[in-house]
This record gives structure tokens, C-alpha cells and sequence, in this order.
């Protein structure tokens, strides 16, 4: 395990895709705060430091499942994996260990978007309107999220083995999360009564009588659909890019979906031929 560690780390610091967006990761984390600047010299516009602090979350999300295709597909390609398994490794420590890396890769870009923001951020933002203790632990939640993501997307592609079809099923599968979680957010925010409705009357628009609003959820519906924004990407970013996040209910589904993703991963992987 650890000479296969050792040699997917190797391979994931000289990839020149990682390179690439590990250079675009620390780019993007200093951009927001240099643009957050000329705002507020140009148009008085001020932004506190956590405005734009998980704006790497929707970005690094379809980043990742893309690359992880990449990085873990071109293994498959190239029949690294089979030589691995020829010379004596277990197709569970061959899974483990691309997890492993993988995870590592996603670690490295939230670093280096993080580390340029806060360093220019606190120089010109405005000071945050949450606690710091309030901050890390969305922080938390937003690192587990991705790290599920990872898990999923490398899920996909040893079950799939091709770098093309696991791409287009990854980003398809992380579209599907953002769609549903943000659905099933809309829904949760649906007011109960929908008032200062405007209707026509005689060619004049007169306000409407208050109705009771059809898509609003009853309380023995809203749980199904709380438990969907929590469990699903959307909701989750939604909820922590909003800074409402549960961090401790949305952590457990991140590290349940990476867990249940890693097993069915790994027991499609070692059944393969």
C-alpha cells in the first residue's frame, strides 16, 4: 500500500492537468479579493471577507469530478492498473490508494485557493460579520462536501474504467446533486401564503387577496425534502455559501455518501475482470 501510495502521489505532483489547476486554484483565490478591490474603488461597493470565502465550492466541485476522471482514467488507459495488479497489489489497495491521492489533489486546490484570499481578503474586505469559530466549522462542512465529491467521482470512474464516459457520467451525476438539492432549497423556502400578488382588473393592476401558496410544503412533506437539500450537492452549497449551514448535519451526510460511495466503489472494483 504504501509503495502505491508512493507512486500515485509521485504521479499526481508531476501531472501536468494537477499543475494546471493547482495554478488556477491559487489564481482564483487571489482574483476575488484584487476584483473585490477595484469594486470598491470604482464604485463604493464594500464586501465582507466572507462573501466570496466558498466561492471555490461550485467551481472546485465540477473541477474535481473532471480531473479525477483525468488523473485516476489515464491509469486505466495506459494499463498502469493492470501492471499493478500483475506484479502482486490488491485491487482494493489499488482503489484505496488512487482514493487516497485523489483526496489529497482536492485538499491541495482548496489550500491554495484559501491561502492567497485570506492573505489579500483580510487587506480588503471588510472585517467578517460571523465569528471565527462560525467560519472554520462551515469550512468544515464545505471540505467534507468536496471530499464526497472526490469519493463519488472516483467511485465512477473505477467502475466505468474509461476517462471519456466517466467524465460525462461525473459531471452528469454532479448536475443531477445541484439540480435536486437546489430544487428541494426552493421548495423549503416557499412561503405558506402568497400576498401582494398583482392582478389586471379593467386594464388597471390591483393587488390580489392573499391564497394559501399550492407549493408550499406540510410539515409531513418537508422533512423528505429537508433531508434531500442536506444530503444532496445543491442544497448543501446553497446552505453553505449562504452561511445557514447545519455543519454537523450536513458533515454526516458528506462523510456517509464518501463512505457508501468508497464501499459499492470498491466492491464493483474487485469483482471486475
Amino acid at each position: 500500500m504504501r509503495r502505491l501510495l508512493r507512486a500515485d502521489i509521485h504521479s499526481l505532483f508531476l501531472d501536468k492537468v494537477f499543475i494546471a489547476l493547482a495554478v488556477f486554484s491559487f489564481v482564483l483565490g487571489l482574483t476575488l479579493p484584487v476584483l473585490g478591490l477595484v469594486n470598491e474603488i470604482r464604485y463604493n461597493e464594500y464586501k465582507e471577507f466572507e462573501d466570496y470565502f466558498f466561492f471555490f465550492l461550485p467551481v472546485f466541485s465540477l473541477m474535481i469530478s473532471s480531473y479525477v476522471s483525468i488523473f485516476v482514467g489515464k491509469s486505466f488507459d495506459w494499463g498502469t492498473v493492470k501492471n499493478k495488479i500483475t506484479v502482486g497489489h490488491s485491487r482494493r489497495d489499488i482503489y484505496l490508494s488512487f482514493l487516497i491521492v485523489s483526496m489529497v489533489g482536492t485538499l491541495v486546490f482548496i489550500a491554495l485557493f484559501l491561502i492567497p484570499y485570506s492573505v489579500f481578503g483580510s487587506l480588503v474586505y471588510e472585517d467578517m460579520s460571523i465569528s471565527f469559530k462560525a467560519l472554520v466549522l462551515v469550512l468544515i462542512s464545505a471540505v467534507l462536501v468536496l471530499l464526497s465529491v472526490t469519493a463519488i467521482s472516483v467511485a465512477l470512474m473505477e467502475t466505468i474504467g474509461s476517462r471519456v464516459i466517466s467524465m460525462i457520467v461525473s459531471l452528469f451525476v454532479v448536475f443531477a446533486l445541484l439540480l435536486i438539492g437546489n430544487y428541494a432549497e426552493e421548495l423549503l423556502n416557499e412561503p405558506e401564503i402568497i400576498s401582494n400578488s398583482m392582478i389586471m382588473v379593467d386594464g388597471a393592476f390591483q393587488f390580489a387577496d392573499s391564497y394559501p401558496n399550492p407549493r408550499f410544503l406540510a410539515e409531513n412533506k418537508r422533512w423528505i425534502y429537508e433531508a434531500l437539500r442536506d444530503a444532496t450537492l445543491g442544497g448543501q452549497m446553497s446552505q453553505i455559501m449562504n452561511m445557514e449551514c447545519n455543519w454537523i448535519r450536513v458533515s454526516l451526510y458528506s462523510v456517509f455518501s464518501s463512505i457508501l460511495a468508497t464501499l459499492v466503489g470498491c466492491i464493483i472494483f474487485s469483482r471486475k475482470d
